[in-house]
């Protein structure tokens, strides 16, 4: 059983870091589709445009509160990610 719940948690996470890489390629081929720079992203989202960059990057992982923001500055819905 407890192999099982390891292997669980190996899925779990490798899911989270594929979630990561999807959410951040997707912010940057969203903002572009918008004809958007990033610092347009980062006004319209009110986030720095060093956070958007990083997220972009897959440097750091989006809260879902940051995500929502990102998504409302697209005109999007944070639904639109997954």
């Amino acid at each position: 059983m407890l192999v099982f719940y390891k292997y669980c948690i190996k899925i779990v996470l490798l899911n989270f870091i594929v979630s990561s890489m999807d959410i951040a390629e997707k912010t940057k081929k969203f903002r572009k589709q918008k004809g958007l720079r990033i610092i347009d992203l980062a006004k319209k989202s009110s986030l720095s445009p060093s956070y958007i960059s990083q997220i972009e990057r897959k440097m750091v992982f989006p809260s879902i509160a940051a995500l929502q923001k990102i998504a409302t500055g697209l005109g999007m819905h944070a639904a639109d990610f997954f």
